[in-house]
């Protein structure tokens, strides 16, 4: 077989393919699309080797072959940039982009997260980024923001990011089991695939920073990133909105009014749809702070079992010391 030109690789059953090829003679994908039309639905192998294939071909243009590409992080860092620029174009593309924006999220979690569990990392890692950049580069330099504004916000941001870093740090140092006894109790917890340790009562994985959230080990550091993390996105938008719309000043608190002008320049359009998505992403991270702490609720909360028992000691206590009392008189 001859060398490879930059845009011919070798698949996964050994052939020699070519980019331009990507979608042609993808029988999982035919019997994907004629079962969604049929009203059928995908069958379970056939979503799995749809998937196969498309992380096979998932290549880009390189010398000596096309090189593979990690699925996990070439979707988000083609994907949010592109819903972004369509969304500065006007409202209407504006609503249609996070619309799609949100289906894509949940068509990912449904069909890929077993094969691509990091996915949802490097996703967070790229709106960081973007976020960060577009604020930093373009928000800024229209003039609108004080110097301790910036600085203070910078710094609820990178605290946010150590505290998302201790967290997954934490559960880095436990590749080995949790528990050192292959005991009933180990049993019980299940074993967390990717993150490689045996899981106690009350864990959950969460995968938007691929790690396991464990009851007093690293919760503590995760109930600190999500308030940070929210901090720092409500007080960016609010800087950003306040800086591309006409403010109001409400009480001593300065709110977006009117953001009709917004899509004339792309400076201030993608400032705008950064913000809302911050906004959106704000949404999120309040549920999941609201659904961790009722967890932690639920964990300290005592059984109703154990509640009857020390209510019932406790009536038997006090009848005790009436009748103690009663004989003494």
């Amino acid at each position: 077989m001859s060398d490879l030109c930059c845009c011919e690789y070798i698949d996964s059953d050994g052939q020699r393919n070519h980019l331009l090829a990507c979608c042609c003679n993808c029988q999982d994908l035919d019997e994907g699309f004629e079962g969604l039309v049929s009203g059928t639905g995908i069958a379970e192998t056939n979503k799995k080797q749809l998937i196969i294939t498309a992380r096979d071909r998932m290549r880009v243009p390189w010398l000596g072959g096309a090189r593979l590409l990690n699925p996990s992080v070439a979707l988000p860092i083609v994907l949010l940039p592109s819903f972004l620029l369509m969304a500065t174009l006007n409202l209407e593309l504006t609503l249609l982009s996070f619309s799609l924006l949100v289906l894509c999220l949940l068509g990912l979690y449904k069909y890929w997260l077993e094969s691509m569990p990091r996915i949802f990392l490097m996703w967070s890692i790229s709106s960081l980024v973007i976020l960060y950049v577009v604020y930093e580069v373009i928000v800024v330099s229209f003039l609108m923001i004080l110097l301790e504004e910036n600085i203070g916000l910078s710094v609820v941001m990178f605290a946010a990011i150590y505290l998302a870093y201790r967290t997954k740090l934490i559960v880095i140092r436990m590749k080995e089991p949790i528990f050192s006894t292959r005991g009933s109790s180990a049993e019980r917890s299940g074993f967390c695939n990717v993150c490689q340790i045996y899981r106690p009562d009350g864990t959950q994985h969460h995968y938007w920073i691929d790690s396991c959230i464990i009851p007093n080990c690293n919760k503590i550091h995760y109930i600190g990133c999500l308030i940070c993390t929210f901090v720092a996105l409500i007080y960016s938008s609010m800087l950003t909105l306040t800086s591309v719309c006409h403010p109001f000043k409400f009480v001593f608190v300065l709110l977006p009014d009117d953001c009709s002008d917004v899509y004339q320049q792309i400076e201030m359009s993608l400032s705008f749809v950064t913000a809302i998505y911050s906004l959106l992403l704000a949404a999120f991270i309040m549920w999941q702070l609201i659904c961790t702490l009722f967890q932690c609720r639920r964990q300290f909360r005592l059984p109703n079992k154990m509640l009857r028992v020390i209510f019932n000691k406790h009536t038997l206590f006090q009848q005790q010391q009436h009748y103690e009392q009663t004989n003494r008189t």
